[in-house]
């Protein structure tokens, strides 16, 4: 992503509303155009609560993001 810059970061623990809490807020007060969003690694033992707390907040889902991500990371 040429041009793309972090303008935030935030370690959140396994909490669903404190993770709504912050994307509600870096989505509208803060107005970012993209947020990436990444839970535990672990994903069978994990008490990982982000997919939960973003899949209600997110208005349309665009998983072909994720495939081209996935590539990019792979190459």
């Amino acid at each position: 992503m040429r041009g793309a810059r972090v303008v935030a970061i935030a370690v959140v623990f396994d909490d669903l509303s404190k993770i709504k809490e912050i994307l509600q807020k870096i989505s509208d007060v803060d107005r970012m155009d993209l947020i990436l969003t990444l839970g535990e690694w672990d994903w069978l033992h994990s008490k990982d609560v982000t997919p939960e707390a973003t899949k209600e907040l997110i208005e349309k889902e665009t998983p072909s993001q994720l495939y081209v991500m996935m590539q990019e990371i792979l190459k």
